[in-house]
């Protein structure tokens, strides 16, 4: 009896801990439609460092998001990954830096037009 009752303390520091680790982050309704504010050209290959502006994607052939052209962030991966779905083709970004997590949003270059829905409250009440 005496290890069931350690354990809730302990259970009750998880999720404790869960909530702190959602404060600050963004809340995400997929699919999210994102807006390019420049050419933004998408390679199949990843190079020795990803570039500024750039979309990196897993398979398929390069392509260009044209300046104004939208797309869709329908899945967000592990580690700041994404799959998006442009002209009814899906790919795998291996960078998607409008996510929480990295210090540049390249808020110049991307436009999240709908899908977010704010912030997780800085503090919990």
């Amino acid at each position: 009896m005496k290890l069931k009752s350690m354990n809730r303390p302990i259970g009750m520091a998880c999720v404790a801990l869960t909530a702190l680790s959602t404060i600050g982050q963004t809340k995400w309704r997929l699919p999210v439609t994102i807006e390019a504010l420049q050419d933004v050209p998408a390679y199949a290959e990843e190079t020795r460092g990803q570039a500024r502006g750039v979309l990196y994607v897993g398979r398929g052939e390069s392509f260009t998001v044209k300046k104004g052209q939208r797309f869709l962030m329908v899945k967000i991966h592990d580690e700041g990954g994404c799959r998006i779905e442009f002209e009814k083709k899906q790919y795998d970004a291996s960078s998607c830096p409008w996510l929480d997590g990295f210090t540049d949003h390249q808020e110049d270059v991307f436009k999240v037009v709908s899908g977010r829905s704010g912030r997780f409250p800085a503090a919990i009440r």
